[in-house]
């Protein structure tokens, strides 16, 4: 007997409540289609396809009425198993759903890292404030400032009346540094770089908007903002032409064009704070500093940083990390599509499959240590292509060590080529893997480009070229 269109959809969405609604019992009754009778009594069963029937919307349940058998019970289901497969979908449905909320938020946290001023980067990511009389103020620990930094991590959750939620914007714990009870675990060395800012190693506004500077700006920037203002020639500069040199530098970068003080959250830039310039001038503020001291600094965070990101990937009991892990922390930056991400992480998979070795810190920091260099590794690969020579692996070798001075192991250089050799030729293409490591190394935090601080330096350079021809034409 045919069915009209509109009692067929009303069926249909009539077994759909059922699914939604009905208890087990009712579902297995409602779509099971065998009956088997026996000397024992009658029980109903479900084939397999009444099994996915019952699971899956839309599909409708089979005209005629409930036959009898008295075999094949093999591949039927009782009521009771139906009852644990049906727990088991829900918990698969329940995963999914899980997996596919945790995507959605990373993906969010993925737009506030790219796209979001300062104030609202840190205040999204931070996870302490602190309250000491009438003080109230949000700190982010080192594990806070890596992570808003870096794709893919998701913000923690925290347990609140037996329910998960994960700190969001404006949502901190609450710390108390006199109380004994809430002492911080920060797993950081006792001459961490964050103990120098002060804070029991936690990061305040300012020192937040200091570190994305001086991580996001070359050494070769900061030379020659200090030449620019260090005016007896000494090559040191003190307090006040720091001040300058820090000032100079935020403003032509992309954090301190994106930030705007918000006194409404308290969120102002204040400046160096007091217990680093003590750590660079002294406590009388009467020293002098140093290129050489804050390239240290500098080079002190950016392996602090990397030592973090290590750690975070739980080496094993060996110390070391896996290729897959060394190649995810690589192409953190790289902005590629999930498609083309996953297809060079199968291909790192298949290659050491067989035989992984791992990476150890001390080889992860040579290969970074190594990026710091890459604007002259550039060059040097620029000049072996124009000479029409190939970029084979022992090239690469020779250019980290004559270049950067670092010796990078056979085993890091063979990931690295398995990462971006897609045809397995052996042959590197430096442009993209120049590219990719120069946002790595900036970590995102600056686009490659000829504007602020650059353009300015070249505008100098010219000048002083202009100047320079008008004399010798006199």
């Amino acid at each position: 007997m045919l069915i009209k269109p509109e009692k067929f959809l009303q069926i249909i969405e009539y077994e759909n409540r059922m699914r939604a609604y009905s208890t087990p019992d009712k579902i297995f009754r409602y779509f099971a289609t065998v009956k088997v009778t026996s000397l024992g009594g009658t029980e109903t069963y479900m084939t397999p396809d009444d099994f996915l029937r019952a699971i899956t919307p839309g599909m409708k349940q089979p005209d005629g009425n409930i036959f009898s058998a008295n075999a094949m019970i093999s591949i039927m289901c009782t009521y009771q198993l139906f009852q644990i497969c049906h727990i088991i979908y829900q918990l698969n449905y329940f995963t999914n759903v899980a997996y596919i909320l945790k995507t959605q938020i990373i993906e969010y946290e993925n737009r506030i890292r790219h796209y979001s001023t300062p104030d609202k980067v840190f205040r999204y990511f931070a996870t302490l404030q602190l309250t000491n009389n009438d003080i109230h103020e949000v700190l982010m620990t080192p594990d806070d400032f890596l992570r808003s930094m870096t794709p893919g991590i998701k913000q923690p959750d925290v347990f609140r009346a037996n329910l998960v939620l994960g700190l969001g914007l404006d949502q901190y714990k609450k710390y108390d540094p006199k109380n004994i009870h809430e002492k911080l675990e920060l797993a950081l060395d006792e001459n961490s770089i964050f103990y120098k800012l002060g804070s029991a190693g936690l990061i305040t506004f300012s020192d937040y908007i200091f570190l994305l500077t001086v991580l996001s700006t070359s050494r070769r920037h900061f030379e020659i903002a200090f030449r620019m203002f260090d005016f007896n020639g000494d090559g040191d500069v003190d307090s006040d032409e720091f001040g300058k040199v820090a000032t100079l530098i935020r403003q032509q970068t992309s954090i301190g064009n994106r930030h705007r003080d918000h006194a409404n959250t308290g969120n102002t830039f204040k400046g160096v704070n007091s217990a680093l310039t003590t750590y660079f001038f002294g406590p009388n503020m009467k020293q002098k500093l140093t290129i050489e001291k804050f390239l240290d600094f500098q080079e002190q965070l950016q392996r602090e940083i990397l030592s973090l990101e290590f750690e975070r990937r739980n080496p094993d009991e060996n110390g070391k990390i896996t290729e897959v892990d060394f190649t995810e922390l690589l192409l953190a930056y790289a902005g590629y599509s999930d498609k083309k991400k996953a297809k060079m992480l199968k291909r790192v998979k298949k290659t050491f499959k067989e035989n992984p070795k791992g990476i150890n810190k001390d080889e992860y920091l040579k290969f970074f240590h190594f990026l710091n260099n890459i604007n002259d590794v550039d060059t040097a690969l620029t000049f072996y292509n124009i000479a029409g020579a190939s970029i084979d692996q022992a090239t690469l070798k020779h250019v980290a060590k004559t270049v950067a001075h670092v010796d990078l192991s056979d085993h890091v250089i063979q990931v690295v080529y398995t990462i971006f050799d897609e045809n397995m030729d052996g042959q590197l293409s430096n442009r993209e893997f120049v590219a990719v490591m120069k946002n790595r190394v900036l970590r995102g935090l600056e686009k490659p480009k000829d504007t602020g601080f650059v353009k300015l330096v070249q505008s100098l350079i010219k000048c002083a070229k202009n100047s320079y021809f008008i004399q010798f034409d006199k």
